[in-house]
């Protein structure tokens, strides 16, 4: 018999392969692509450097999830030609904002979906408003 741990772990594990799925087909008219089958990073190269989009989940204790919940940071990057990091900051969405203050709303439950639109929603715009005005800054 499994654990609620196990179970919760499962679930959560479902709940990010379904928003990275997701996620991959509505940043790919963006020109990036998923770097493997089941990551949770996003590539494309830009002018200089290569881009990177990456997903941490949030809300673990000792890798296991504490609840149902799917909680994302994105955190936005470069790396060399090589798939070396480059030593630029990285911009992730827990500093920024929306245009009317509002932070982004980057979580679902994935045992009922709920706000898994608005999450998703949400990634896709945070990449756009913040992500991509980064990128462009830096690899100019």
């Amino acid at each position: 018999m499994q654990t609620a741990t196990a179970n919760t772990s499962a679930t959560v594990k479902i709940g990010m392969d379904r928003v990275c799925k997701d996620f991959t087909v509505l940043i790919a008219p963006l020109g990036f692509v998923r770097t493997n089958a089941r990551g949770r990073a996003w590539t494309r190269f830009g002018s200089r450097l290569r881009h990177v989009v990456y997903f941490h989940r949030e809300g673990s204790s000792y890798g296991a999830p504490r609840n149902n919940s799917v909680s994302i940071l994105v955190n936005f990057s470069f790396q060399d030609e090589e798939g070396l990091p480059v030593r630029i900051d990285p911009l992730t969405s827990n500093m920024v904002r929306d245009e009317r203050g509002y932070a982004y709303h980057l979580r679902f439950n994935a045992v009922t979906g709920s706000t898994y639109q608005r999450c998703l929603d949400d990634l896709i715009r945070v990449t756009k408003e913040h992500g991509l005005p980064w990128f462009a800054k830096h690899d100019a």
